[in-house]
């Protein structure tokens, strides 16, 4: 092999990567992830003494009520919803439903699209299972409460003709790329595809206390063509990053490299997220708290044997009291889903990769060829 065409390959392979950083499109087809059957799962968790009769019929598949169910191995409240649907849904609905389970705990594409679509619907609770049923879903433990919401979804649900389906909606109105997602209240033809580049504004100033932290240029295209999107339906930013400061803004850059407009920005869980009516170039910056440590508290005095209750030791999610605490109360223990930056880094990684296999192959290709003229 010459060294123009070995040149050529690698030149390729960079050109590839960079290319897959930049403009991939996500798409949101079930047939598309790693999916269970119902009976895998309950193998897999060890659930016992169900009958799959009625389920497995499929001459009523097109009539079934869709379950989207996102687990985690071995989590104990993903068990015990698998116990309702074994003991009480395959009993009562077993040839009206059908379940499609996503594991998150092994397949982190399976989290990423538990991730998107809650982004798409403005949720942010991360407790397992995730259960979507229609337009609607659940969380964390599934009590009595919610096992009958989810048993008067699917008989509402199992008459309606066109059946509502997450995976259709977000067509058109989710898009993302380089951990940048865009949640549309309109929808766009689907073969647009997002395209978020890092920009230098780092000469960018705003308000006293405010650092800047990065900037973005997100595009709406149609292949190489940009799509103008500018005073449509409220567009939903979520840009995937670490934290850091306790307070962040974002702002408007114009085509001069002037802040034209400051908005408002939220951050929880790696998620920072705006919304506009436009696509542009967007600067973020953040701000810490002042540490100025609290007023300390005045010393009980010796002797003072009041109590109003307000030094009782508090259960910071809850707020009840160690008095309050029911023992027979049912374990309401949940398991946090894992997070993610998108796969963002896994890109990057994957471009310095094939940069330094260049480097590496180039020198030694010519160190070789010096050594075979001499």
């Amino acid at each position: 092999m010459n060294k123009k065409t070995i040149f050529s390959v690698l030149t390729c392979l960079i050109a590839f990567f960079t290319c897959f950083i930049h403009v991939s499109a996500k798409e949101y087809n079930v047939n598309m992830y790693a999916t269970e059957t119902l009976e895998e799962v309950f193998t897999k968790e060890g659930v016992t003494n169900y009958d799959l009769s009625e389920y497995n019929r499929v001459d009523l598949d097109d009539k079934r009520v869709t379950i989207y169910l996102f687990r985690l191995s071995g989590c104990s409240n993903c068990k015990s919803f698998l116990n309702f649907t074994a003991n009480t849904l395959l009993q009562k609905y077993g040839d009206k439903i059908k379940i499609i389970s996503f594991e998150m705990r092994e397949d982190q594409r399976n989290n990423n699209l538990r991730i998107d679509i809650q982004k798409f619907r403005g949720e942010s609770d991360n407790t397992a299972p995730y259960i979507i049923i229609g337009n609607k879903t659940w969380n964390g433990p599934i009590d009595s409460m919610k096992q009958q919401q989810i048993e008067e979804s699917i008989e509402n649900i199992y008459n309606t003709q066109n059946k509502y389906d997450i995976f259709k909606d977000m067509s058109g109105k989710l898009f993302s790329n380089n951990g940048v997602t865009l949640v549309s209240e309109q929808s766009f033809s689907p073969n647009y595809t997002l395209q978020a580049i890092m920009t230098s504004r780092q000469d960018l100033i705003l308000e006293e206390g405010y650092q800047f932290i990065y900037s973005l240029d997100i595009t709406m295209r149609d292949g190489s063509n940009i799509v103008p999107i500018q005073n449509s339906a409220p567009l939903h930013i979520h840009v995937s990053m670490p934290g850091g400061f306790d307070e962040y803004k974002v702002a408007y850059v114009d085509a001069n490299g002037d802040i034209k407009e400051v908005l408002p920005a939220t951050y929880k869980d790696y998620d920072l997220s705006f919304t506009t009516t436009h696509l542009s170039e967007y600067a973020i910056f953040g701000k810490k708290k002042d540490t100025t440590p609290p007023e300390e508290v005045p010393p009980t005095v010796p002797g003072d044997n009041t109590n109003d209750g307000s030094d009782l030791e508090q259960n910071p999610d809850t707020g009840t009291t160690p008095e309050d605490t029911n023992t027979d109360k049912l374990d309401t223990v949940t398991e946090k889903v894992p997070q993610t930056l998108d796969n963002i880094e896994s890109f990057v990684f994957l471009f310095l990769f094939s940069l330094c296999a260049f480097g590496i192959s180039f020198i030694l290709y010519y160190r070789k060829g010096s050594k075979s003229s001499m």
